[in-house]
């Protein structure tokens, strides 16, 4: 065990990190919610995508965080838009979540979409906000974007859909509340 801050660091800096077959199996039992964030591209029209990596960040001011790859068309249109999109997704909506989980398909020409505040938001999603982007940041293999929460939209409540051991899961007991 160290003892002091600059002997931690020392291992820290000479230790091999575990393999990423045994990272991505560790990942894998981490549950999340599942959501589609959009945003609207200038050249390309709307895009959006389904992620498992949405977090609330701060309550005031209201901001949250949205972990995309560096390479995502959606992240890029974000950022030149300032603006984007995040679609909680209900147990009832796994075909939409793998429509939007699979590349080169044209993700929204089979389904409504208004222009709401700058943002590309489904009409069949029950709970969505839109976010201004007021931060992005590079980490290992993903980015992470920081929106912050200007407009928001509950619906009709329902059981989430959840991503668990690379599977969309409906949550089994779920307890509405008043």
């Amino acid at each position: 065990m160290p003892t002091s801050l600059d002997e931690y660091r020392r291992l820290r800096d000479t230790r091999v990190g575990v393999d990423r077959t045994r990272t991505l199996s560790f990942y894998r039992t981490l549950s999340s919610t599942v959501s589609i964030v959009s945003a609207m591209s200038e050249e390309l029209g709307p895009l959006g995508l389904t992620v498992s990596a949405v977090s609330a960040v701060s309550a005031e001011p209201p901001l949250l965080s949205v972990c995309l790859a560096h390479e995502s068309q959606t992240l890029r249109a974000a950022a030149e838009s300032g603006r984007f999109a995040v679609h909680v997704l209900q147990a009832h909506q796994r075909g939409l979540a793998t429509e939007f989980a699979t590349s080169n398909t044209p993700r929204f020409r089979a389904h409504g979409f208004a222009h709401t505040f700058g943002a590309p938001v489904l009409t069949e999603a029950e709970t969505w906000t839109v976010c201004d982007v007021v931060d992005t940041c590079g980490y290992g293999d993903r980015t992470l974007l920081i929106g912050h929460v200007i407009h928001t939209h509950e619906g009709t409540k329902g059981a989430p859909l959840v991503w668990h051991d690379s599977s969309f899961l409906p949550v089994t007991e779920h307890q509405e509340r008043d």
